[in-house]
């Protein structure tokens, strides 16, 4: 369990709860992106971490140049080549020179296949996922979605995988039994909807301590698992509605259009990790703003200093 007394409900007590954990080292594997290099610098001034940017020296230093940031020297490997620039940012974590890796102007998928490249040995036995944390205005939680990015299709071995990635970090955030939907369309089991299927199965592993850490109730609609009244008004009863903690979607364009209907429609604030290997990796769309980077980056702090300290 997390070394928090109570559950940390908005990004700003996460980043306070980062910085008295201390700075941590980051590899970014092919660092030559403006808005992650604006990132750098400020979790840098935030005394969140140390960052290792892998990449064109040149073109690193031209870009931080431009927005008025001096690099230090001992701050950059020079790897020109992007998939180099990649594996030495998974070894130097590997290896124990950082702490967590940080994917930069490298395609997500490439960080992946060298994650779990079984030379590595940074497999858990577990699916990779991705962990959408949201802090959404009117609520008084910070919300767990997945998978966003990863799992395109999930099958019920990969979502029980899912589970147990966003349980983990709602460990970690301090929530000591977080309340799981597994989401479908609607809240009974139909043969012609696998998802209801799915999520039904999922529930029951949880009833059967294979799935533990959580309460886990599905299938469930999404009004059903945000509003009460709206179970109410269905007929519906279950201990999770209304005080819902992680969404498990049934596929990435779900989990997708959920997340960005939160950021976009709701305004909430968003940061997220891939989880499932030996340790966090920090892989987001170009499109995020440096303060979901910076977000995403203390909660990389949060897990990794959980795991080193053998918390979940």
């Amino acid at each position: 369990m997390s070394f928090i007394d109570e559950p940390i409900t908005s990004f700003a007590q996460l980043r306070k709860t980062a910085r008295k954990i201390g700075r941590k080292k980051m590899t970014v594997a092919v660092a030559q992106e403006e808005i992650v290099l604006q990132a750098m610098l400020k979790a840098e001034d935030l005394g969140l971490i140390e960052p290792i940017l892998i990449g064109n020296q040149d073109h690193i230093t031209s870009m931080a140049d431009g927005f008025g940031w001096k690099v230090p020297p001992h701050y950059i490997i020079h790897e020109a080549d992007h998939v180099r620039s990649i594996r030495r940012a998974v070894e130097m974590v590997r290896d124990g020179q950082a702490d967590f890796v940080m994917k930069g102007k490298a395609t997500s998928a490439d960080i992946y296949q060298v994650v779990l490249d079984r030379e590595m040995d940074m497999r858990r036995g577990r699916f990779l996922s991705q962990v959408v944390v949201c802090e959404v205005p009117g609520l008084n939680r910070l919300i767990l979605i997945s998978d966003a990015s990863v799992l395109i299709s999930p099958n019920l071995k990969q979502k029980a995988d899912m589970c147990r990635n966003a349980i983990d970090l709602a460990h970690a955030l301090g929530m000591k039994q977080p309340r799981l939907a597994a989401l479908a369309a609607l809240e009974l089991v139909n043969a012609d909807i696998a998802s209801t299927i799915d999520a039904a199965c999922l529930t029951m592993m949880n009833k059967r301590n294979q799935i533990t850490g959580a309460i886990i109730d599905g299938p469930i609609a999404l009004d059903a698992a945000l509003a009460e009244w709206a179970a109410k008004e269905k007929g519906f009863e279950s201990p999770i509605s209304g005080c819902t903690d992680i969404f498990i979607c049934p596929d990435v364009n779900a989990a997708n259009i959920l997340v960005r209907a939160a950021i976009y429609l709701a305004r909430a604030e968003s940061g997220g990790l891939v989880l499932g290997a030996s340790v966090p990796v920090l892989a987001f769309s170009r499109a995020e703003p440096v303060e979901t980077k910076i977000n995403s980056i203390c909660l990389g702090i949060l897990m990794t200093y959980c795991r080193e300290n053998n918390l979940l």
